[in-house]
């Protein structure tokens, strides 16, 4: 394995980061719709299964990040 890797995560015992708390206290986000919305984006960005993760022509059309770029 390499150092740094995440192949000794499962499906099961996939890491769960923070965001909601993060995105609040660290940013300029406005609503909870808002953040709710980040979350979102940012969890399709952050699968560790490639396989799960959503490639980045589908992240091209997420609402959140079409909102962003108004």
């Amino acid at each position: 394995m390499h150092v740094g890797s995440f192949a000794h995560f499962t499906e099961h015992r996939e890491p769960t980061w923070p965001l909601r708390k993060l995105l609040i206290e660290d940013s300029e986000l406005g609503d909870d719709v808002e953040v709710d919305a980040a979350v979102r984006f940012l969890r399709r960005c952050l699968q560790l299964n490639p396989e799960k993760r959503a490639s980045a022509k589908e992240l091209v059309d997420d609402p959140w990040l079409a909102e962003q770029s108004e």
